[in-house]
């Protein structure tokens, strides 16, 4: 259960019951990595 928004580097994904939490991060393919940039945690 969870979307994700893929334009550009920077991305988000939501995910949870009723898609309330999210996760937005940063994907660096030249170093072969994924920064975690915000988590969001809603109840």
């Amino acid at each position: 259960m969870y979307r994700v928004e893929t334009d550009g580097p920077v991305r988000t994904l939501t995910f949870g019951p009723q898609y309330q939490e999210m996760v937005t991060y940063l994907i660096l393919d030249d170093r072969r990595r994924v920064d975690v940039l915000d988590v969001l945690w809603l109840h």
